[in-house]
């Protein structure tokens, strides 16, 4: 089995069994990014789409200028109660097929991605 990754609108494709929402308020916060990262990422695509830049090419480009990912995984490398979730969740995947779900749409950049490396690398 495995692990994998959606988002919030494609819930209907995604078996009810084992699905793990990984944002803010919706079930497992200690894996969400914090609401100060959500915010810094979400001004500076504004911005960047105010110039004229494509909603996607901002967003992804807003990830990258926030150093979103850097943030990301110094916040879940200094939660125990995330990395004894993220241990729970490895265990789980190798029995059946767990997915990590938020609401970036591909191609946006999400931390589902980076989470998933994160397991794998337990």
């Amino acid at each position: 089995m495995s692990l994998k990754e959606t988002y919030v609108s494609n819930l209907k494709n995604v078996p009810e069994k084992n699905r793990i929402f990984v944002m803010m308020h919706r079930g497992h916060d200690c894996l969400a990014p914090s609401p100060a990262m959500v915010e810094a990422i979400k001004k500076e695509d504004e911005k960047l789409q105010k110039k004229g830049m494509d909603p996607v090419e901002a967003h992804n480009a807003a990830f990258e200028k926030t150093k979103f990912e850097e943030q990301y995984r110094k916040k879940i490398a200094n939660d125990p109660e995330a990395q004894e979730l993220m241990q729970e969740i490895k265990e789980l995947a190798k029995k059946e097929d767990v997915y990590l779900i938020c609401y970036e749409k591909e191609p946006k950049k999400c931390h589902r991605h980076i989470l998933i490396d994160l397991i794998n690398k337990l």
